[in-house]
């Protein structure tokens, strides 16, 4: 199966420039994700319990937000 995309360039730059960035985009979300699990999971005695449920909720609503847009980190 072979899938091809094409653009009107430079109408549709932005379409174009969103579909060949994203894998860029699913690498930055993905370590944002991985930063705040090890924030939360190797949080010290000294860190706050509001830092760390800051985290907490910042995770909850990037994972939310890719699963309102169809998008998961293990589905392929």
């Amino acid at each position: 199966m072979k899938a091809k995309l094409e653009f009107n360039l430079p109408d549709e730059e932005f379409e174009f420039r969103c579909i060949s960035d994203g894998i860029k985009w699913y690498t930055a979300v993905w370590s944002m994700d991985n930063w705040l699990r090890d924030k939360i999971k190797h949080a010290g005695v000294n860190e706050a319990d509001e830092t760390i449920k800051a985290f907490e909720l910042c995770r909850r609503m990037l994972e939310e937000k890719m699963e309102n847009n169809g998008l998961y980190f293990n589905n392929y």
